[in-house]
């Protein structure tokens, strides 16, 4: 399945023009939905939800998922080699405000502890490998390296 850019396109241009129509509304949804409204319009190529997720209240994937990067170390708790690191997003709720950028997780008891140090941090002082550099030196590649077409 290809990637159609212009639903895209046109949630922007509606969201610029809403900008311009209500320049004291900040919330993205409702400025949305009203102009849509204000211009008689009813672009729906998805299903709108109610709200736009934001990172405090996006869904966390399960513990577990994927390989983890450190080995798991001794719980505090429950005394099982079960404690493993997660990276923690700055914005939500467990992060304090970026306060705490990793978090150990037991996925036995789940008995959790905050860390303030980044997980490049814990990385380098257990001597993990890590590749760093550009996304092409990385060989990662975007929809927008040639550009949209």
């Amino acid at each position: 399945m290809t990637f159609d850019p212009m639903p895209h396109l046109i949630k922007l241009i509606v969201i610029r023009c809403g900008q311009l129509l209500f320049p004291e509304e900040k919330d993205v949804t409702k400025l949305y939905k009203e102009t849509l409204e204000k211009l008689g319009l009813n672009f729906y190529s998805t299903p709108l939800p109610s709200f736009f997720p934001d990172p405090p209240t996006s869904p966390v994937p399960p513990i577990g998922t994927g390989p983890p990067l450190i080995p798991p170390i001794e719980c505090p708790t429950c005394k099982k080699i079960s404690f493993f690191l997660h990276p923690l997003c700055r914005t939500c709720k467990e992060a304090e405000a970026g306060k705490y950028k990793t978090i150990f997780r037991c996925s036995e008891c789940s008995f959790s502890e905050k860390s303030e140090k980044a997980l490049v941090v814990w990385l380098r002082e257990k001597n993990i490998p890590f590749p760093t550099g550009t996304k092409v030196s990385l060989g990662i590649k975007t929809l927008t390296d040639e550009g949209l077409k």
